[in-house]
């Protein structure tokens, strides 16, 4: 699991955006939860800047509710028959007993001690690729083929290979510290630096002005406690400072950190770096204390050595994702998919060793329980999930992205549904288990959440969204409905995530069988539902919902440069695919003549809502592709208006909190226009980024600037503010032009999903299904 950019703050957001237990959050419950469900960018978003409207959740819960209450009505009053024709057959629980007492809790303990056995240094490290990630693979391939899985092979990934063989910052007649790296993140050659350090607080640019001493040549020791900005900025700004190399610490006091709050940590992500800027390394708090200390008294200059190995896709780096399966029956050629991750930071016990052994297990419960699945289970060990890449942004889920976008295509087709497994065992109380998934698979999740609270002694989560920190954000992009399960708790996340504490003795392995019986509960009963269980009259409700989001208190009919007619457009193709919806959903439950044909019109229309309306916004969280739009036009056009009524200072706040302005101005230019270039749509390390119906992000930067120093200066007339208004306005024209644009190209893909339901797109809807040979031979296709 990552979370480069996009940390868990604790700012107040909408109460409901998350069910525990069943019901909504309670007041009291306060910021850590919220935050917790909530993924949000490091670059602090407003509250404002939820990208789910309000009621949202609420909604989907209590049609969930209904639906249930319809269900069990429909159970007492239909036969078994009839029940199977109305989706729900096949209740997981009725399989699930024999299948769930044969997962060993014995052997969930030794496949993650196993896993997390595997390091390239005493304290661990796999990353995607490296020698012991190589090891892992190998012992993966082995393990599938021991518990019975078929066609296991290693699938070879293009990815940039960054192998971390330790290293250290040695004071001069002093103490020598250990230190960890980031992916991505050059190491320092053998010699290492020997340079003087200079404290720089938190690494802004202000830092540097206000400094007052030249830090060419030199090392610079950064305070970041997870702040508003992630540590790619202070890297880049000190390579255009003529650094040498950056020292991190997360805060002189664990109360000044989120992630790391052991004093004796060390902590890891990927960098989002480019190979080019200057080294840089973490060290434990008490090591910066000591070094701060030091520097107190005097100039101190130290070693500073990270041994790393980088090694370019273009130049033969590569890691390796594993794949194995269970045939299916009679509906064999479609396919469930199980993912998790096999690259770690230290040891990665829970993130995510526990995903290979969750998969193994059930994997292994499938053979001795003798169960046979309808549909083909499919085994993804994927790399490098946690770092793949350099100089990009969407460097992560390397493996997983690889997969499905380049080696085996045909999954896209293929798959019915997808799991996908991190942190499934942490195990304090308190610590959730926790379901991300879309609208459509809302009322799944929450029905087997809810169905057994003896199963989750701690309590459960769900939130509507697709997870962008995992695997399942590129498998469900592709178009596979797909839920993401963890446990959720900030014990975990402040103390252990990450870092080298991520070990074997901080897992519960009874916690992750229970977590497992649910997910049992879940797959088997998509294996043996006739029809897909995907609602897609809530994706309708989600729709309208995110169609009337209000920015600001202005709503897309409040923007002069909106298109009226194209928003009335696309609430008319929503309407259109809602009755469509909800025609299907009688044919469900009157009995449709074609099962067979309603389930690949259902299957067809949601690879179409899937493919071209999951998208992300700048911070990295679930939009539809038109939010992110209406975000920048909205605060743009809200800002020429207050300039022009004399009131800078919320013109100011505005252009703040328009796209990546609110972080980036605390760095040089260089810095925000190179976020910015790997953003874009067309740039060409973007990786799975090309899924997310990215905008560019807009450049107020210099704008941001002007009102500042005139704001600071007293000036609060309009015509004080003439060039920015310009200004503004003119880079406004081509957000409301994309905004008008995205607002169409939605309206077709309504359109479209209608279509495929409605069955008007043919009756003889194309069969994604070929035959798919048991050997696997055809996953080769490209």
């Amino acid at each position: 699991m990552r979370h480069s950019k996009v940390g868990i703050v604790a700012i107040a957001i909408t109460l409901c955006t998350m069910t525990v237990s069943g019901s909504t959050l309670i007041e009291d419950q306060a910021d850590s939860d919220r935050s917790l469900v909530r993924g949000l960018m490091a670059d602090a978003p407003d509250p404002t800047d939820d990208p789910e409207p309000a009621g949202l959740h609420a909604r989907l819960l209590e049609r969930s509710k209904a639906r249930s209450a319809a269900r069990k009505q429909l159970a007492a009053a239909t036969s078994a028959d009839a029940i199977v024709t109305a989706q729900r057959v096949g209740e997981g629980g009725m399989y699930g007993a024999a299948l769930s007492a044969a997962i060993d809790v014995a052997y969930l303990q030794q496949v993650t001690e196993t896993v997390a056995g595997f390091g390239d240094t005493p304290a661990g490290w796999r990353p995607g690729g490296s020698p012991a990630n190589q090891a892992t693979v190998d012992w993966i391939a082995s393990e599938m083929k021991g518990v019975g899985l078929k066609g296991v092979k290693k699938l070879a990934v293009p990815i940039d290979r960054w192998v971390f063989h330790g290293g250290s910052v040695a004071v001069d007649a002093g103490p020598s510290y250990e230190i960890s790296s980031w992916g991505g993140v050059p190491g320092t050659g053998p010699a290492g630096i020997h340079a003087e350090v200079v404290d720089l607080g938190l690494g802004r640019q202000v830092e540097y002005d206000n400094l007052g001493v030249d830090v060419t040549g030199k090392i610079v020791l950064v305070n970041w406690a997870f702040g508003d900005w992630w540590v790619n900025r202070h890297g880049h700004q000190a390579t255009l400072e003529g650094a040498a190399a950056v020292i991190f610490y997360t805060g002189t006091t664990a109360s000044g950190a989120f992630y790391n709050k052991r004093d004796d940590g060390l902590l890891a992500f990927d960098g989002t770096y480019d190979d080019d800027w200057v080294p840089f390394v973490f060290i434990t708090r008490d090591a910066a204390n000591d070094l701060l200390a030091r520097i107190a008294q005097g100039p101190t200059f130290v070693t500073l050595t990270s041994n790393v190995e980088l090694t370019r896709a273009e130049d033969g780096g590569v890691g390796y994702n594993v794949a194995g399966m269970i045939p299916g029956g009679d509906l064999a050629n479609e396919i469930i998919l199980f993912t998790g991750h096999h690259d770690a930071w230290f040891r990665g016990a829970a993130d995510d060793a526990t995903a290979i052994a969750s998969m193994l297990a059930i994997a292994k419960a499938v053979r001795d329980s003798q169960y046979q699945p309808r549909r083909t289970l499919v085994f993804l060990a994927s790399t490098s999930e946690e770092y793949g890449y350099t100089d990009a942004y969407y460097e992560w889920l390397a493996g997983a992205w690889y997969a499905i976008t380049k080696q085996r295509t045909n999954w896209r087709n293929r798959g019915v549904f997808t799991l996908d497994f991190e942190l499934l065992g942490t195990g304090d109380p308190g610590e959730r288990l926790l379901i991300r998934t879309h609208s459509e698979l809302f009322d799944l999740a929450n029905e087997k959440l809810t169905a057994d609270p003896a199963r989750t002694p701690f309590g459960t989560a769900i939130q509507n969204t697709v997870w962008a920190n995992a695997d399942h954000f590129t498998l469900t992009a592709a178009g596979i409905p797909g839920m993401y399960f963890n446990t959720l708790g900030l014990n975990y996340l402040t103390m252990n995530y990450h870092t080298n504490f991520d070990i074997l003795s901080n897992v519960n392995f009874d916690y992750l069988k229970n977590n497992l019986e649910v997910i049992n509960d879940i797959w088997l009963t998509v294996d043996h539902s006739r029809l897909p269980l995907i609602d897609l009259v809530a994706k309708a409700a989600e729709a309208e919902s995110r169609i009337a989001y209000v920015v600001d208190g202005v709503g897309i009919d409040g923007l002069p440069g909106a298109d009226q007619g194209a928003q009335a457009a696309l609430e008319s193709a929503v309407a259109a695919f809602r009755a469509a919806a909800e025609a299907v959903e009688d044919e469900i439950a009157t009995g449709p003549e074609d099962p067979d044909m309603l389930a690949k019109r259902m299957r067809r229309s949601e690879g179409v809502l899937l493919r071209e309306l999951v998208a992300l916004d700048v911070f990295d969280q679930y939009i539809m592709p038109h939010q992110q739009v209406q975000r920048d036009a909205t605060r743009m056009q809200l800002a020429i208006d207050a300039l022009g009524a004399g009131d800078p200072v919320a013109a100011l706040d505005l252009v703040r909190r328009t796209g990546l302005t609110s972080a980036g101005r605390h760095f040089a230019y260089e810095t925000y226009t190179a976020e910015l270039v790997r953003h874009d749509p067309g740039f060409d390390r973007l990786q799975w980024g090309g899924q997310a119906h990215l905008a560019p992000y807009v450049d107020v930067w210099q704008e941001y600037h002007s009102i500042l120093a005139k704001t600071n200066a007293g000036l609060s007339e309009p015509s004080d503010y003439a060039d920015e208004i310009a200004s503004l306005g003119a880079k406004l024209a081509p957000v409301y032009e994309r905004l008008n644009k995205r607002l169409v190209s939605m309206k077709d893909s309504f359109q479209r999903a209608t279509k495929a339901l409605s069955g008007s797109a043919g009756r003889n809807v194309r069969n994604r299904f070929a035959a798919l040979p048991h050997d696997f031979a055809d996953l080769e296709m490209r």
